[in-house]
């Protein structure tokens, strides 16, 4: 046995900047000149559809602007490179449908380095699919659904509050930055990771196959991530957790609720800072066990009195037999 402090407030600060530039990179080189442009009258509860084989951002509009919540803005922008971009560009669909009161925008022969930008009212439904490369970013919208499909881009969600956000990609990377509100289903296909900031709902469901899956924070219910071969990282968790990885290892810097962490040939290392049940089981590997204790010291001279809290962590580094399970309440 060993006592130690542990420290990943950096690491987590390192890795939240470097997920930013990435995020901002792919916007600044959508952001060149504007191609085309629409504007659209629009029901106020209405939804968006999007297909396209680009890069997408949604943004809100400014209510005090916009008090009716009855426009649409839709922006395409690109680099004119060629005589033929006008023909790109007719092939581009953009309508709103009255019966479904959907906002339709679709093409399948548009460039693939083109960024397609719409503005809606603040609350508005997205269901956006891009094809290849496209990226898709959407930020500070509030919606009841929220869902995203892509092949190979990055799907990035900053400040969404939304009742059900359902995220999917079969090879592209999630990204949530900021606080991201709702009952979150994300699929992460082939290599995809996933990388997020901050989740708040009452169930979260998260699944990788060979990429990494890491979460700063979550605040729900109930939690379930899932990886056949990454890694799952967790920085702070609140509420029911169920953890899994076949082959990749699980980091909980810090649990408050009941935990179930589980991996068949990977390294289980738990913080426990909270009362609480952990459920520990590895079949082949090492479980790292940390409790978090505290000291209340009390200090009085000349009538006047100080409380300090000494934190303590003690970590047990113990390898198991194959199919051992921990139990701790």
């Amino acid at each position: 046995m060993m006592v130690s402090l542990v420290c990943r407030s950096r690491l987590w600060s390192l890795a939240a900047g470097t997920r930013r530039v990435a995020c901002r990179r792919w916007v600044a080189q959508s952001r060149n000149k504007p191609l085309k442009q629409w504007t659209l009258i629009v029901h106020p509860l209405s939804s968006l559809r999007v297909r396209l084989p680009c890069h997408v951002r949604v943004r809100p509009q400014d209510p005090l602007t916009y008090p009716d919540a009855d426009r649409v803005f839709v922006m395409v922008s690109g680099v004119d490179r060629n005589v033929h971009r006008g023909l790109d560009l007719d092939n581009i669909e953009v309508k709103y449908d009255e019966e479904s009161k959907q906002v339709l925008i679709s093409s399948q022969d548009i460039d693939s380095q083109t960024c397609v930008e719409v503005t809606t009212p603040v609350r508005f439904d997205v269901n956006i699919k891009t094809m290849g490369h496209g990226n898709v970013d959407v930020k500070k919208i509030e919606c009841d659904n929220c869902q995203i499909e892509t092949e190979k881009g990055t799907s990035v969600l900053q400040s969404v509050k939304g009742h059900s956000v359902h995220v999917r990609t079969n090879g592209g990377k999630v990204v949530c930055v900021g606080t991201v509100h709702g009952n979150v289903d994300i699929q992460a296909l082939a290599h995809s990771t996933v990388d997020i900031e901050k989740l708040l709902g009452t169930s979260i469901n998260i699944c990788t196959e060979h990429g990494q899956l890491k979460a700063k924070y979550l605040y729900a219910e109930s939690s379930s991530l899932v990886s056949a071969a990454g890694n799952i990282i967790v920085g702070s968790v609140h509420g029911d957790t169920k953890l899994h990885t076949t082959e990749g290892n699980i980091t909980v810097d810090s649990s408050d609720g009941c935990l179930m962490a589980s991996s068949n040939q990977g390294t289980i290392d738990v913080y426990v800072s909270q009362a609480g049940k952990v459920y520990l089981k590895t079949d082949i590997g090492e479980q790292v066990y940390k409790v978090f204790l505290f000291a209340l010291i009390f200090i009085s001279e000349d009538c006047k009195a100080a409380f300090t809290l000494v934190n303590i962590v003690v970590i047990v580094n113990i390898t198991y037999p194959r199919d051992t399970k921990l139990g701790y309440s």
